[in-house]
């Protein structure tokens, strides 16, 4: 497993996909900044209203944009998640199906690795690629508004929620990142799992399944509820489990697919 590891991350250095994504998230890194700096109106990328509350991805949304707070910073670098689930599309179709086309799945396993190492590994190399992008997109922003003096402080609560929030928000690409990936060892077609991936999350974003009891459970509208700070204690606890339960099912059924099938 050590091996295979260093072998994915050694391959993760220099991987297309990774460093497209990298530029993407400093591009928007620099759009967050340019965006308050320049004082705009806040932007919607999606939203919905549902029992009473709204729900939807929000950048430059501040109560005093004279005097931001480090949550509301966060939160509007939060609003450009949604351009991350695109690129953990692409991500998995970079490190898993572009590997059973170009035969590196076959190379690896002929060296006598076992199929759930190989599978594992790729999946941790995912989950590393992702959380790296969403650290970036989050913080820095937040760091640089620190530094230039647009935020005046971090209380030690506000930091124990922007800690929180994170933990929950990785958790959710976990998942998501889990779903992808055991599609993608299904289906094995990275336009097909591209497709569907933006499909599904138009669907899901844009609130068409919304009356379904449900859609409220799916990883996008949790990152909805995040991005509103419409989620109370009770549907944190709720997205942590489902989340867990997510990520271990997609797991169990990715590896299952990948022992069984016939890699040429």
């Amino acid at each position: 497993m050590y091996n295979l590891m260093k072998f994915e991350l050694y391959k993760l250095k220099y991987n297309t996909a990774f460093k497209i994504s990298i530029s993407i998230i400093l591009f928007l890194i620099f759009l967050v900044l340019k965006l308050f700096y320049s004082r705009l109106d806040i932007i919607v990328i999606f939203s919905f209203i549902y029992d009473r509350k709204t729900f939807g991805f929000f950048i430059n949304k501040f109560h005093d944009i004279s005097s931001p707070t480090a949550l509301e910073f966060f939160i509007s670098s939060f609003g450009f998640s949604v351009i991350l689930i695109i690129l953990s599309l692409f991500l998995v179709g970079s490190y898993i199906v572009n590997e059973y086309s170009c035969g590196t799945v076959k190379n690896t396993l002929s060296y006598g690795h076992s199929r759930l190492k190989v599978y594992l590994s790729k999946i941790i190399t995912i989950y590393l690629s992702i959380f790296i992008l969403l650290i970036l997109l989050l913080f820095v922003p937040l760091i640089t508004a620190l530094i230039l003096g647009w935020v005046k402080s971090i209380s030690a609560y506000t930091a124990a929620r922007l800690f929180k929030y994170t933990l929950i928000i990785y958790l959710i690409f976990a998942a998501i990142a889990s779903i992808y990936a055991c599609l993608a060892a299904i289906i094995k077609s990275k336009s097909i799992i591209i497709a569907l991936g933006m499909t599904i999350l138009f669907i899901n974003a844009g609130g068409f399944l919304i009356n379904f009891k449900f859609d409220k459970y799916t990883p996008v509208i949790m990152l909805m509820k995040l991005g509103s700070l419409n989620s109370p204690t009770s549907d944190i606890c709720s997205t942590i489990s489902i989340c867990s339960i997510i990520i271990l099912i997609s797991l169990v059924l990715g590896i299952t697919v990948f022992k069984n099938q016939d890699i040429r």
